[in-house]
């Protein structure tokens, strides 16, 4: 067998395989649950000027447990389906900041910030939404908090409606 195709066979190979059937299905108990003898995060009301819409934007903020000026953060963009609001990861029915209070508590994350910001449609038209989220509401977390802000440090995510951007 020649050198090079022996080489590609082990590069090819993964470092670190699983049986598909030993990975986890379920998330464990209780994982969505809030716990009293942790640390928890702040869950705060912002509102941005948006240069998209020429008015007043509201959205939402979890600052992790232990949120210090001194270090930065990576920031997740989080958007609600159809219809809701920038509430809807933490109080309608999301818990966002639950599972992350559990899941840095366990040490399993690094510690993060969560923005939600209203991007329901009768707020905000389709096609402004990138813009909103691009111009004004990224560059408003920028300023205002700790954060990194290049690529691999922010991410953008959505539920249902909330994935078209």
């Amino acid at each position: 067998m020649p050198a090079f195709f022996t080489l590609a066979v082990l590069l090819a190979m993964p470092v670190n395989s699983m049986a598909a059937e030993t990975l986890p299905t379920m998330p464990p108990a209780g994982y969505d649950q809030a716990r009293n003898n942790i640390p928890h995060g702040q869950i705060n009301s912002i509102t941005y000027q948006s240069s998209a819409t020429k008015s007043q934007r509201k959205a939402r903020i979890y600052l992790p447990p232990g949120y210090s000026t001194r270090n930065k953060y990576s920031v997740l963009y989080l958007l609600h389906g159809y219809g809701g609001s920038e509430n809807d990861w933490f109080t309608g029915g999301g818990a966002a900041n639950v599972i992350l209070d559990n899941l840095i508590a366990d040490g399993k994350i690094q510690p993060f910030i969560i923005v939600t910001p209203n991007a329901n449609t009768s707020s905000i038209s389709d096609s402004k939404l990138p813009d909103d989220i691009l111009n004004s509401l990224i560059p408003y977390i920028d300023s205002h908090y700790s954060v990194y802000t290049d690529r691999l440090h922010r991410a953008i995510a959505g539920l249902s409606y909330g994935g078209i951007i």
